[in-house]
This record gives structure tokens, C-alpha cells and sequence, in this order.
């Protein structure tokens, strides 16, 4: 189900950003994403940034979403994502996500339906307080843009979003406690589990790989030659059953 889960995801992105570009552009929203938890214990959302998804599923953040409990206890309108409910780890989890894709906590627009809770979630560049501001004084331009998003839903994304997944396949337990996902696992069902196989210089190699820098910038980077560096990347392409650069560097991005 969570492989599904991921492909949707990626393949929904390109469609979440060319919707909403315009308004994300203009108040330099970083990650938007739209979602519903249902009240017969389904959740499904889509999103412009996949890899922060990733994240936040292998983070473990996810049975934490305030936004599970459904309407029964979070009210309609717009808040701070997740500050008025902290849990255990949240500090390292926050300065890792704002280090990760340059974002604040987010803000959350949410609305109640029958059987379903709705959302929409804007999260901005660090720096950007007007966001916030604006997110709290013009409440009317947010739900224009949840209105207008939700309008342009096209086939594709109601299929997935109205599929959903069960809160079970997030890791929720029964009473509410974060159940723990296993990275070797979710790394096996996200398609990622050969990466297992690297050691854990050629995964530093491939993260720089991934950020731009070259193998001389590898180097200097690691304290390695330039030489070094590029034995590191033909092993990890050779365990990974790769055949050109290009395919390490797409490899790369799952990192």
C-alpha cells in the first residue's frame, strides 16, 4: 500500500505545482499540498514536493498529524501546522525539515464536510513572516485559492485522493502512540532497498552528488581525492545495477 502511496505522490506532483504556480509564486509558498482524513479511518493527500513527503512518512512525524483525530477535534480555520501540538522530538524534526527544503512550520487552512475533513497546507521560506501576516489577516484570499484549487481537480488526482489510505498503514496505533517505522523497511516498499547495499561513504558521495557538487568538490568536501571519490560513485553504480551517470544521479534524488 505505502509503494502506491509513494508512486501517487511522485506522479501527482508535476500536476499539484502547474495548479497552484501561480499563487505559490506569487506569496513564495515553498510546498503546498491538499489532503483529506476521512471518518471511516482513510487519509489521502497530494502535494508540489514529493521528497518532503518521504521525509515526513520516514521522519515517523506522521502519527503525530493533529489533523488524524478528524473533525471531532480539529476545528475549522486556519493555524500554525502542528505548533499548538508538540511531541516528542519535534524541535530536531522541525530544524531538519527547514534545513532539508527551506520552510517554516507551514499553516494549515481546514474546513469539515460530511464524512470527511478537509485541508490545505501553505508553507513558506524561512524568512517570509508577510506570509504568515497575510495567512492570518486575509483568510478571504486562502479559501479563494482552496476554492479555486479544488475546482481544477482533474480525474487523476480525485482518483487519488479519493482513494485514501487506512491511519494504520501510517504507523497509528489504536491509542494514539506512534507506532515505529522501520527505515529498512520503508526504503524496501518505497522501491529504495537495494540502496541498503551502499556504504556509507558512497551515500555521502551521492548526497553531494545529488546537491550539485562535482567530484572535486566531493573531494575537498570529505577529505578524500578527487580519484577516491570517483571509485566511491563507480561502486555504488555498480550495486545498484546502473549503467550511465544520469542513472546514478536520478538514484541520487532518493537519498
Amino acid at each position: 500500500m505505502l509503494k502506491q502511496f509513494y508512486k501517487d505522490l511522485t506522479r501527482c506532483e508535476g500536476r499539484v505545482k502547474q495548479l497552484s504556480k501561480d499563487f505559490t509564486s506569487l506569496l513564495d509558498i515553498s510546498v503546498f499540498a491538499y489532503g483529506r482524513f476521512y471518518d471511516d479511518g482513510r487519509a489521502s493527500w497530494i502535494t508540489s514536493n514529493a521528497d518532503q513527503d518521504h521525509f515526513l512518512l520516514e521522519s515517523e512525524m506522521i502519527p503525530h498529524e493533529p489533523t488524524f483525530d478528524t473533525k471531532k477535534s480539529v476545528p475549522e480555520g486556519m493555524k500554525l501546522w502542528f505548533c499548538d501540538r508538540p511531541f516528542p522530538g519535534s524541535d530536531q524534526f522541525y530544524k531538519e525539515r527547514a534545513k532539508r527544503f527551506q520552510m517554516d512550520h507551514g499553516m494549515i487552512l481546514s474546513r469539515h464536510h460530511n464524512g470527511y475533513l478537509e485541508n490545505c497546507y501553505f508553507s513558506g521560506l524561512l524568512a517570509k513572516k508577510p506570509l504568515y501576516n497575510l495567512f492570518l489577516q486575509e483568510k478571504e484570499l486562502f479559501v479563494s485559492f482552496m476554492d479555486h484549487f479544488i475546482d481544477q481537480l482533474d480525474r487523476t488526482l480525485l482518483d487519488v485522493i479519493s482513494e485514501g489510505l487506512p491511519f494504520s498503514a501510517f504507523g497509528k496505533t489504536e491509542n494514539a502512540k506512534s507506532a515505529t517505522l522501520d527505515r529498512t523497511a520503508l526504503l524496501a516498499v518505497s522501491g529504495c532497498g537495494n540502496l541498503l547495499s551502499l556504504s556509507s561513504r558512497e551515500k555521502e558521495c551521492l548526497v553531494l552528488l545529488k546537491d550539485g557538487y562535482t567530484y572535486q568538490m566531493i573531494g575537498k568536501e570529505l577529505h578524500l581525492s578527487e580519484r577516491t571519490v570517483e571509485h566511491y560513485l563507480e561502486s555504488a553504480k555498480n550495486k545498484l545495477g546502473l549503467e550511465s551517470r544520469p542513472d546514478l544521479y536520478r538514484i541520487a534524488r532518493k537519498l
